[in-house]
């Protein structure tokens, strides 16, 4: 349901409906985990985004690819150069490496913060 919601775009519906799953103590699965993080980082609402990545870790879970690029692209775009190293440091302990777009705009964050 929330996946056709986001996909809907109609991510306030989709945000009631995981307050409810969270009222009700329902337990997420990773897909739930992967949805529920890209609709907020939809919203670009770094603090819910965050709330539900640790989440996803504490559950056991291991960010998937796209969970690491979505996390970091909410940093960038909030400016959290430190968060976005942090997670970096993540998707180089899990195996994996960047995309370019996402390389390049990360070392455009990088640049923006050595600037000021």
């Amino acid at each position: 349901m929330i996946h056709s919601r986001f996909s809907e775009e109609k991510y306030r519906e989709a945000m009631s409906m995981v307050w409810e799953m969270e009222e009700s103590n329902c337990l997420l699965d990773l897909p739930a985990y992967r949805v529920v993080i890209r609709l907020f980082v939809a919203l670009d609402d770094l603090g819910r985004a965050m709330r539900y990545y640790s989440k996803l870790k504490e559950a056991g879970f291991t960010p998937t690819y796209d969970v690491f690029r979505d996390m970091i692209s909410v940093c960038i775009a909030s400016g959290r150069l430190t968060k976005c190293r942090e997670i970096c440091k993540e998707v180089e302990d899990a195996g994996l490496r960047l995309d370019a777009d996402t390389s390049f705009r990360l070392l455009q964050l990088e640049n923006q913060t050595m600037s000021l």
